[in-house]
């Protein structure tokens, strides 16, 4: 009986750490009483406990700084979320102005190929303009020249009528001096026969001066405003001495 103490309740607290260790408790307080196989027994159980108490420990500062990664990988990643939201409104704006700058360099380049057909258009103009100009030159050169050929011709025919208006006042004044002599030499030969009538006597007058004129009772014409004869015929004279004829 003896014996069997001794030897089984030794293993018998033995079992019972092994049992506590096998459910997680490994706060239990492990005693060596003897050297023996059966006290080796217990310093290699309460080693083990030692060994896995410390392991748990390293385990749950592992877990515990697992854990504290965990949150901040978390924390990063909502950050990151939070940032891929906001990259993603970027892109989105960036998106949007992209196509308000594709819309707003399509208008300039149609604004600009229209400025540039203006441009071809206005150059175009341009040229024809200075075409009708270069007509526009040439014809007033030609007008001023052919204004001086007018300006000649009209001297030459100023000329020509003052010399056919000088020819017609000599004709005119030749003509005005013959009909004087005509009207002369026909008012000498009354005066004449008067004086012959008056040396003779009245039974005589008749056979050898012949009858003896009648006085003349009509008016001689009456002169103009230059001393000439209305009655002359009219000549063809310059605008300036139409007044001596009238």
């Amino acid at each position: 009986m003896w014996v069997a103490r001794v030897i089984s309740r030794p293993l018998r607290t033995a079992l019972d750490v092994a049992q506590q260790v096998a459910k997680g408790d490994l706060t239990s307080s492990i005693e060596v009483e003897s050297a023996d196989e059966t006290g080796q027994l217990m310093l290699a159980l309460r080693n083990m406990n030692d060994n896995l108490l410390k392991i748990v420990g390293r385990v749950r500062h592992s877990t515990d700084e697992i854990a504290t990664a965990c949150g901040e990988i978390a924390t990063g990643n909502l950050d990151l979320s939070a940032r891929t939201e906001e990259q993603a409104s970027s892109l989105e704006e960036t998106a949007s102005s992209m196509e308000e700058l594709t819309s707003t360099v399509k208008h300039n380049a149609d604004n600009a190929r229209q400025a540039n057909q203006l441009a071809a258009t206005a150059t175009s103009v341009a040229a024809k303009g200075g075409d009708v100009v270069s007509q526009v030159v040439e014809t007033m050169n030609s007008i001023h020249d052919s204004s001086r050929k007018i300006v000649d011709i009209i001297a030459v025919i100023d000329g020509i009528a003052f010399q056919t208006n000088i020819l017609a006042l000599n004709a005119a004044v030749n003509q005005a001096v013959s009909q004087m002599d005509a009207v002369t030499q026909q008012n000498a030969a009354p005066a004449a026969s008067r004086r012959c009538c008056k040396g003779q006597p009245s039974t005589s007058r008749t056979s050898s001066c012949g009858p003896c004129p009648r006085r003349s009772t009509r008016r001689p014409a009456r002169a103009g405003a230059c001393g000439w004869p209305r009655s002359w015929p009219r000549r063809s004279t310059p605008r300036s001495r139409a007044s001596c004829l009238d």
